[in-house]
């Protein structure tokens, strides 16, 4: 890496909860293929991967045609992924960042309608990530109206209600 920039982040808190955050960065040059295999070796050598692993959100250069390499080469996963159609700066194809709570009690991911809900049970409180795969409307606008109301329909569900 050229940065001197820590890839794993560590931090407890005073009731029990441990938090890892990885920042990575591919070194360019290489193919996609060989910029994730390397990135990937690497997070999981930090100690990425594990049960506790809640979001991965992989940033790339060209989504339409990474999607399904990227697809194959991380699996099927418990957690929350998403791809963001922004590449990094040091003129790699991928990088990468993920959370990880300890702890938890219990996680699960699900399907909804148009979407993806990624659940952590923990002690005292449940955090969940959510988010729509389909829009219909052809504009950013109109796609962010749809992807709020889906998400107070999937916070309703929850039980919650929703606060924006």
């Amino acid at each position: 890496m050229t940065a001197n920039v820590p890839e794993r982040l560590e931090w407890s808190g005073k009731n029990g909860a441990e938090e890892r955050f990885f920042c990575m960065t591919a070194e360019p040059g290489a193919s996609f293929e060989e910029e994730l295999q390397s990135l990937m070796a690497r997070y999981r050598h930090l100690g990425g991967g594990e049960e506790d692993e809640f979001l991965l959100r992989f940033h790339v250069s060209d989504p339409v045609r990474q999607l399904a390499p990227l697809r194959r080469m991380i699996g099927e996963r418990n957690s929350y992924v998403s791809i963001v159609g922004q590449p990094p700066a040091n003129g790699a194809r991928v990088a990468l960042e993920a959370w990880h709570i300890g702890g938890m009690l219990g996680k699960r991911r699900r399907a909804e309608p148009g979407g993806t809900v990624v659940e952590a049970l923990r002690a005292h409180y449940r955090l969940f990530l959510a988010g729509k795969r389909e829009f219909s409307a052809p504009d950013s606008c109109g796609q962010m109206r749809e992807e709020f109301r889906w998400l107070d329909r999937i916070a309703a569900l929850q039980g919650e209600p929703c606060r924006i």
